[in-house]
């Protein structure tokens, strides 16, 4: 019986091959320009051909629970956290996010923030939202528990926050109703202004009490090259 060479056992010549569902944590191995063999995750040829797109990292039911944290953030990639059908259980409370690092350690001040709301037909407003350099970046200014009274959808972007060089930088928006069963929106940005530190942690929480049960977050992240 004729060998098998390396190339004929790499592409399974000669073997018995299995189904499998490929995961993007599987290794494939590929001749590389110079000649010689290599490998990569499915992931990582993923990232390549991205090139900074949106991809889809993780989602997280919301449940009863004071705040949601994340503490995997890696430099070099943007990260959108999208959430729908939210509720809080406290009336007339905001939902804020807040920078951590390694650890984690949450940073409880030092936020610059800008606010703009649309409530209702003809109602708007905004603030430098000094009052919120505490409690981190603004996800939505308030909302009620009325049954009318829902946030839809907001989505938050975080520019490169695991980079330790900048100073990260926010933006968010969102959709929902008010007590009067108007659609409203916010849009918020800033940065975190008193130092540029590798932010790997983010949580979002009520500015009191609990999430009400039910709605997800969804992670996405896309490459800065």
């Amino acid at each position: 019986m004729a060998q098998t060479t390396l190339d004929q056992r790499m592409l399974g010549v000669g073997t018995a091959l299995t189904d499998h569902t490929i995961t993007a944590s599987d290794v494939i191995t590929f001749n590389d320009t110079d000649g010689s063999n290599k490998r990569d995750t499915l992931q990582g040829v993923l990232d390549l051909a991205a090139g900074g797109a949106w991809e889809y990292v993780d989602s997280t039911n919301i449940t009863a629970v004071s705040n949601i944290a994340w503490t995997d953030m890696a430099s070099g990639y943007d990260y959108l956290y999208e959430v729908t059908n939210c509720d809080i259980a406290t009336d007339s409370e905001g939902i804020y996010f807040q920078l951590g690092i390694a650890g984690p350690t949450y940073r409880t001040s030092g936020y610059h923030i800008m606010i703009c709301g649309l409530r209702g037909p003809s109602s708007a407003s905004s603030t430098t939202a000094a009052s919120y350099t505490d409690k981190g970046n603004v996800l939505h200014t308030g909302e009620g528990t009325q049954s009318d009274e829902h946030l839809f959808f907001a989505e938050i972007i975080l520019l490169d926050p695991a980079n330790a060089s900048t100073k990260t930088t926010v933006y968010s928006h969102n959709m929902y109703k008010n007590y009067q069963a108007y659609a409203c929106a916010d849009f918020s940005a800033g940065l975190y202004d008193n130092a540029a530190e590798a932010h790997t942690s983010v949580k979002i929480y009520p500015g009191s009490g609990n999430f009400d049960s039910g709605g997800t977050i969804r992670r996405y992240r896309r490459t800065r090259s």
